[in-house]
């Protein structure tokens, strides 16, 4: 008692922070040797039990199925083999044993050769009595799968195999040679490469009466039995739809064997213990500097407001006078910080509305570029079938159709100005859409019909791949701007004597609209920047243009809450924009 009390004496004359050192040091110390009993002593238990919680859930979720009758019963062992990786068995006790009936394969796969032929047959059984050489007569059928036969009879001087009857339309093959036997690739066929799953139905042949009883509210009843020189635990239980009868599920899982396990933690277990000193030490650092951290946090803090940082603290503080410090000071901070944030906040407004008017001004110098740019395949059209129509290029009897062409293209042309003003107002406000119904195949063949002399004179072909005769809810002259564009770009785009590819793909989710156009990539680094306003990517190729075109598309395709995209392909670029039904 005097030695303790000693202890206790020079223990309460050191630091605080010493004392806080040696109370979470030996408190780790005694937390890892607790752990270490509880590794070796309880670990096993806890883990069977765990394991068995587990597995009890996953046979419940398969109970219920076959209660169900969710799917064929082979095609549910099946499933639960592959998920779960435990083996699942479909036995029975009706010759006072349990009987294998049924497991997830049980299928033998022959090839036989016949008048120069080889056919896959697949034969339904636990075993064969056919071998590599046989002559056999052979009924079958074609399989679900398309991949081979089922074999309904065999006929051969072994003995007979029957699998049902077989209709008149059946295969027959006489003389027939079996030229390869292949067994069902599966580990629990007949238990050939199990030897614990025998030992399980040993136990249960022998001794239903050592299987624990699984408690559980479920819709089966079931017992398990832990082999421990295999480390497998065995299960056997009975779904509601088997009650009744002499069938049963029989399922074998295997765990990982504990004793490894324990081996393992214990060789490292000195390391656990070095380690823990380590992170006691560093934690009671850390509280004893936890202490002192308050003070000169709120001292900096200070420095901080004589030098103009308004931020108030987050420090978290949990003594009661230091949080009352704490928040008189960020009161301070926090009403100095509220009056430079309105002083900045006055500042962004004027900077928005300097911006503003800039880009105001930057609109209106560019106005007159942007409509030269639209007006310039309508033109062009006027102007080609203009130059035909004066050098007589064009009959007498197509002469009214060129007129009205004409017209229209003036028509159109004063359309695409009203809409380039709609388009620089949705900038600010959303676009107004006139909404019609329409085909657009024809839309499609109308504006390629409108350019087709551009086609003509760089001798380009155009190839039309509709799907189907496809109906939209869109603004009808918008869309037909949108369908110009991405033609003139591929005609421009597309080397003389080249193809230009216009598909509309139609599905059940959504339609596409793309034209593929076969010549150069588009650069990496310009693949976002084509759809801003005066961009071009190829000078060369289009002095004239203001590069306002795919930002007008975009514009109108976003206005229809439309997809799109510009990509690189194969050989070439697609254009696209896909409407969702």
């Amino acid at each position: 008692m005097k030695k303790e009390n000693k202890l206790v004496k020079i223990i309460s004359k050191t630091t605080f922070q010493t004392q806080l050192f040696l109370i979470v040091l030996l408190s780790f110390i005694f937390f890892v040797i607790i752990e270490f009993f509880l590794i070796q002593y309880t670990f096993r238990v806890r883990y069977v039990k765990n394991e068995l919680t587990s597995v009890t859930e996953k046979i419940n979720e398969l109970s219920t199925q076959i209660n169900n009758n969710e799917k064929d019963l082979i095609v549910l062992l099946s499933e639960f083999y592959e998920k779960n990786n435990a083996i699942p068995l479909y036995i029975t006790s009706q010759t006072g044993s349990y009987t294998l009936v049924e497991s997830n394969n049980n299928e033998y796969t022959i090839l036989i050769s016949s008048g120069g032929k080889t056919y896959k047959v697949s034969i339904v059984s636990f075993e064969i009595i056919f071998e590599v050489g046989d002559t056999i007569s052979i009924y079958m059928d074609s399989s679900s799968s398309s991949d081979g036969y089922i074999a309904k009879k065999i006929v051969s001087a072994k003995g007979d195999y029957e699998n049902g009857s077989y209709s008149e339309s059946s295969i027959y093959l006489e003389n027939a040679t079996i030229i390869e036997i292949k067994t069902p690739n599966n580990i629990n066929y007949l238990f050939e490469s199990n030897k614990n799953v025998i030992e399980g139905l040993e136990i249960l042949n022998s001794e239903i009466t050592s299987f624990e009883k699984i408690k559980s509210n479920s819709a089966y009843y079931a017992g398990y039995y832990m082999n421990e020189d295999s480390n497998n635990m065995f299960i056997l239980y009975k779904p509601t739809s088997l009650e009744g009868t002499n069938y049963f599920i029989y399922v074998v899982y295997s765990l990982v064997k504990t004793d490894f396990l324990i081996s393992v933690v214990s060789s490292y277990y000195g390391y656990i213990l070095l380690g823990s000193i380590l992170i006691a030490i560093l934690i009671a650092l850390f509280i004893a500097n936890a202490f002192s951290k308050p003070v000169k946090q709120i001292e900096k803090e200070m420095k901080k407001l004589a030098k103009g940082n308004y931020t108030p603290s987050e420090n978290n503080f949990k003594n009661v006078e230091l949080v009352s410090l704490e928040n008189t000071l960020n009161e301070v901070k926090s009403d100095t910080e509220n009056k430079v944030k309105n002083i900045e906040s006055q500042n962004r407004i004027l900077e928005n509305l300097n911006n503003k008017l800039v880009r105001e001004e930057e609109l209106k110098k560019s106005f007159i570029a942007r409509l030269s740019h639209e007006l310039k395949t309508p033109l062009m059209v006027i102007s080609a079938t203009t130059e035909a129509l004066m050098n007589g290029l064009i009959e007498d009897n197509e002469k009214d159709k060129e007129f009205e062409t004409i017209l229209d293209e003036v028509d159109k042309t004063t359309t695409i100005i009203k809409d380039i003003i709609n388009i620089y107002k949705s900038t600010a406000t959303e676009m107004n859409l006139n909404i019609t119904r329409f085909s657009l195949n024809e839309l499609s063949d109308s504006v390629l019909e409108t350019l087709n002399q551009i086609a003509q004179v760089n001798h380009q072909t155009v190839n039309k791949n509709y799907e189907s005769t496809v109906f939209i809810d869109a603004d009808k002259v918008l869309m037909e701007q949108v369908i110009s564009n991405y033609i003139t770009n591929a005609f421009k785009y597309t080397v003389e004597n080249g193809t230009i590819d216009i598909n509309i793909k139609d599905s059940k989710e959504s339609v596409t609209y793309e034209v593929i156009n076969y010549g150069s990539h588009i650069k990496d680094e310009n693949k976002e920047k084509i759809w801003l306003p005066f961009f071009r990517e190829n000078e060369d190729i289009d002095k004239t243009s203001t590069g306002m075109g795919l930002f007008i598309v975009k514009s109108i395709l976003e206005s229809h809450n439309y997809s799109y995209g510009v990509e690189n392909i194969n050989e070439g670029v697609r254009s696209y924009f896909i409407i969702k039904k």
